[in-house]
């Protein structure tokens, strides 16, 4: 009986569990420890990037102040060169407009430069110097230089005096505050560099801390794990060397690795009492196997034994198959020679009626014929002007006759062809045979009248051509003929009788033959069913031929698997021993 290593498999989950929540938590310590080094580091930077921000901020205002005041400085510059410009040379509307332009310029300037120098003790004495010397720069030009003017005009003295007190003030003043923002660029200069040298002292300083940190955080944690893995490794090797008995050297820890470690320990005992279960179970496996072997081969015998039988039957089946479609297509023929023998009984049947109505005509013709013999017994006295009459009439007859006589020939080769049909027909056409005599005895019967019709005929002809040579035994000559048109048409009364008869046998012939017609149909019919199920058998056989060919090939493979097994078993057994 083999055991179930479900209790295995628990402690192994169990044990994987347990590693992976100790993996887990001394991950998260070592995240949260990097984390919060990062952090640090972070703000360090940020606060470094503060104060740069800020240094360059003042830096950059002080720089847009120097260049506002730079601004101020040429703008006096270039008023003074419009005032130069206007001793030499006179009014010039351009160079008056410039002005203007300019005096605007400097208050706009002055302007912005107050907020500024304002705010710092050292240059807010300097913004009264400049509303003086704009002051005098606009009294200078609205004094001196408004309107249309000429150099001589102007008192050249009085202004050059004016504009070399505003030059020397705005000089000295520039000069002044050159060294001032030189001085302060220098000084927010040497700020900055020793702000971004602390700062990247302390990014550095704090990058090294960090990888160090890192580096000895990641060494415990592999250290820890790296003990834990090979103390399980030990175990997991002697195991695998079929030492199922192992003990640890070493003292056992106390965490989630020697947990694991005795729960491997206890998987050892348990897979020990399996080994020794599962010799046992090799043993019966391999009489099992045995037995399998020997009813595997019983079987593929059966199977090749079913699939021999299961072909000559298909050969049977075919041979079968071949006949009963040679059987389906003679019947076929003989329903077409049924259906052909049908079309000739309504032709003979037609032609019989026809006969009927011919045999009719006579009768009637000779019945007339009597009535005129009598009319001319009655009227003897006008016989020679009706001779001619007759004599036409008499040749009427003997065509008429002799188109009877062609009837009963035809009638006669019709039956003997009806005949020849009836014994192609064989035992099914014994009745249309007899219908075949009967009609053939009609025909000569018919023949027979017709000849009696004819030579009495030409005997009346005779008789005729004779009183108009003798008129003396016309008389008795038409006593004869009366006589014998009377005998005439009870011939053609039994033509019509026998006519009629011939007419309903017919009839009954072609209900026959519409019966065989109708029987030979449902053989063919039954035949086709007989084909289908023929092919439907075959097909059934050779189904059952390619199951018995599956049969045989599962049963080798049965086979193959049951050796498998066995070297199987064999092998069981071997690794039971060599773990014992």
């Amino acid at each position: 009986m083999v055991s179930d290593p479900s209790g295995s498999e628990c402690y192994v989950q169990g044990a994987v569990t347990l590693i992976r929540l100790t993996i887990v938590r001394k991950l998260m310590l070592l995240l949260v420890a990097l984390l919060l080094i990062s952090a640090l580091t972070g703000i360090a930077i940020l606060r470094s990037n503060d104060q740069v921000r800020t240094q360059s901020g003042q830096a950059e205002a002080l720089n847009r102040t120097e260049l506002g005041y730079g601004s101020l400085m040429n703008s006096y510059q270039e008023l003074n060169t419009i005032a130069y410009r206007f001793l030499s040379e006179g009014y010039e509307k351009k160079q008056s407009q410039a002005s203007v332009k300019k005096l605007e310029q400097i208050k706009m300037t002055t302007t912005g430069l107050h907020s500024v120098f304002e705010a710092n003790e050292e240059l807010r004495s300097y913004l009264s110097w400049f509303a003086k010397i704009n002051e005098g720069y606009e009294s200078l030009f609205s004094d001196n230089f408004t309107g249309a003017f000429l150099p001589e005009s102007l008192n050249s003295v009085v202004i050059r005096k004016a504009l070399t007190s505003l030059m020397t003030d705005s000089a000295r003043i520039d000069e002044e505050l050159k060294i001032w923002f030189e001085a302060k660029r220098g000084e927010e200069s040497d700020r900055l560099n020793n702000t971004l040298a602390d700062s990247t002292r302390n990014v550095v300083l704090l990058t090294v801390i960090t990888l160090v940190l890192t580096l000895v955080l990641a060494f415990l944690f592999g250290r820890s794990i790296n003990q834990g893995v090979k103390l399980l490794m030990r175990r997991i090797h002697a195991y695998r060397d079929g030492n199922m008995a192992y003990a640890s050297p070493k003292k056992k820890r106390g965490d989630e690795f020697g947990s694991v470690e005795a729960y491997l320990a206890q998987m050892g005992e348990r897979i020990q009492g399996i080994l020794e279960a599962n010799r046992s179970t090799g043993l019966k496996v391999v009489e099992w196997t045995q037995d399998i072997l020997k009813k595997s081969k019983d079987n593929r015998e059966a199977s090749s034994s079913i699939q021999s039988q299961t072909e000559r039957c298909q050969v049977r089946i075919e041979s079968q198959h071949e006949a009963t479609a040679s059987i389906s297509a003679v019947l076929e023929e003989a329903a077409a020679g049924s259906e052909a023998m049908l079309a000739v009984s309504d032709s003979l049947k037609d032609s019989v009626w026809r006969t009927n109505g011919h045999a009719q005509d006579g009768k009637r013709f000779v019945t007339e014929l009597t009535d005129s013999f009598e009319l001319t017994n009655g009227e003897l006295a006008r016989l020679g002007e009706q001779v001619a009459s007759i004599t036409e009439r008499m040749k009427d007859a003997q065509s008429f006759m002799s188109g009877i006589s062609g009837l009963a020939y035809q009638t006669n080769l019709l039956s003997l062809n009806a005949s020849i049909e009836a014994s192609r027909a064989g035992a099914n056409g014994n009745g249309f045979s007899v219908i075949a005599q009967e009609i053939r005895k009609l025909a000569v019967q018919t023949e027979g009248f017709a000849g009696k019709a004819r030579t009495l005929m030409q005997s009346i002809h005779a008789d005729t051509e004779s009183m108009a040579y003798s008129f003396e035994g016309f008389a008795e000559q038409m006593d004869a003929t009366k006589s014998k048109s009377e005998q005439a048409a009870a011939s053609f009364g039994e033509i019509a009788g026998e006519s009629n008869i011939l007419a309903a046998q017919t009839e009954e012939w072609s209900r026959a033959v519409a019966e065989v017609a109708a029987g030979l149909s449902e053989i063919v019919v039954s035949v086709e069913q007989l084909v289908d199920s023929s092919s439907d058998l075959r097909d059934s056989v050779l189904t059952v031929s390619e199951i018995a060919v599956v049969q045989v090939g599962l049963s080798g493979y049965l086979q193959q698997a049951v050796d498998g097994l066995a070297e199987t078993s064999a092998a069981l057994r071997g690794d039971s021993e060599h773990s014992k």
